[in-house]
């Protein structure tokens, strides 16, 4: 996919993962409509790792790898070893080799929407 020009694109994924580290991902009791998940930086790099971002003007990239980093309010999970964040900056490399950076919003305990930031 040509990445030039693109800004603020907003990328919707969900995913269905079999199988998720105990105490990396976390609901406060009183969820609301709002967002109150929070996931670690492993959860967010394995939500992009190897699945596709689906762009807002009908493509995709099929990401192989990612390296994430928790922006903002942080929590603990319940047992006090893991930092969770709502929010993340990523770098994402594709499938064609295109290296970038996304901004990850944690919508849910299995969808996230995507904004594209650039190389």
């Amino acid at each position: 996919m040509n990445l030039n020009g693109i800004k603020n694109k907003v990328a919707v994924a969900t995913v269905a993962l079999a199988a998720i580290a105990a105490g990396s991902i976390i609901a406060p009791a009183s969820a609301s409509a709002q967002s109150d998940w929070y996931w670690s930086n492993d959860v967010a790099k394995h939500r992009l790792k190897n699945l596709d971002l689906s762009w807002d003007n009908d493509t995709f990239d099929d990401v192989i790898n990612a390296s994430c980093k928790g922006k903002g309010t942080m929590i603990w999970n319940d047992s006090g070893t893991l930092r969770l964040y709502k929010h993340f900056v990523c770098a994402v490399l594709t499938d064609e080799g295109d290296l970038y950076k996304i901004r990850l919003h944690v919508k849910s305990k299995l969808t996230y929407t995507a904004e594209y930031l650039g190389k």
